[in-house]
């Protein structure tokens, strides 16, 4: 009686771990390959291949540089990027079945126009048709200020960034200018950009953590004084912080101003 018992249990276990193998799935990014460099403000095509066993397939979702780039829900498995910025991406894929299982893709690590090995900075130029993104600009406390990215030869390339304030509040930082920039324990960063305003302007820059208790690393002062590269200025950072943001403070003064070039540089990568 007992023999039958563990013929019976022995084939329960052979009939799950035959289940379980029958329900894998895995998703991999075929195109771009890892290492790519590819021209800047052009399009790519971002290609998956989806391996599946049993599970109905919900969606595949791209990620650059842990943000949402986009979502694809049938075939062909395809996204269409366009207009590529200058800068260096991670791009990852996640599966998602209909039953609410998740897998995740190896990293691809690619590059788009010439930039240094580290850098963090994505569309430092203002390029690609006159484009602010990922860049935000951030008013506060009743500021008033608007950003444009101007198609003239100013400092180093064909186009530039010009912020005329109409109301700078009372604090530097009640006008910031922002992008999400993950930071790793540890490393050490340098930071370098053009600039110029109107007259001299007191402004700053620091690295903040995006949400309560909104906790500061790298914190810099930078007088404004002619048209210039600014940098390097250089910290190590004491947190690893994937949703860490950059914010130059421009506020407390109508003075506009003008950016180029942003590099920031990680040196321990």
């Amino acid at each position: 009686m007992y023999r039958g018992y563990w013929l019976l249990f022995a084939a329960v276990l052979l009939f799950s771990a035959a289940g379980l193998s029958f329900a894998e799935m895995s998703v991999s990014i075929t195109n771009p390959k890892d290492g790519d460099y590819l021209s800047p403000c052009g399009d790519v095509v971002v290609s998956f291949d989806i391996k599946t066993t049993v599970e109905e397939i919900k969606e595949v979702r791209l990620y650059s540089n842990g943000l949402n780039k986009g979502v694809i829900r049938k075939a062909p498995w395809e996204y269409n990027w366009k207009a590529l910025l200058r800068g260096s991406y991670k791009l990852q894929a996640k599966l998602v079945s209909k039953d609410g299982l998740e897998v995740w893709s190896e990293p691809v690590r690619i590059k788009a126009g010439p930039v240094s090995t580290g850098e963090k900075v994505v569309n430092g130029s203002f390029e690609c048709d006159s484009k602010l993104t990922p860049w935000s600009l951030q008013a506060q406390q009743g500021a008033i200020a608007t950003a444009t990215v101007i198609e003239e030869a100013y400092f180093d390339d064909a186009n530039y960034l010009m912020v005329e304030i109409e109301n700078g509040g009372s604090a530097d930082w009640h006008i910031q200018l922002n992008q999400m920039i993950p930071t790793d324990s540890g490393h050490v960063y340098e930071i370098y950009f053009f600039a110029d305003s109107d007259v001299k302007k007191t402004t700053s820059f620091m690295f903040q953590e995006n949400q309560d208790p909104w906790a500061v690393q790298g914190s810099f002062g930078v007088e404004i004084d002619g048209a210039n590269e600014y940098g390097p200025f250089e910290f190590i950072s004491t947190r690893t912080d994937p949703a860490n943001m950059f914010r130059f403070n421009i506020g407390n003064n109508t003075t506009t101003c003008y950016f180029d070039g942003f590099r920031i540089i990680d040196r321990s990568a």
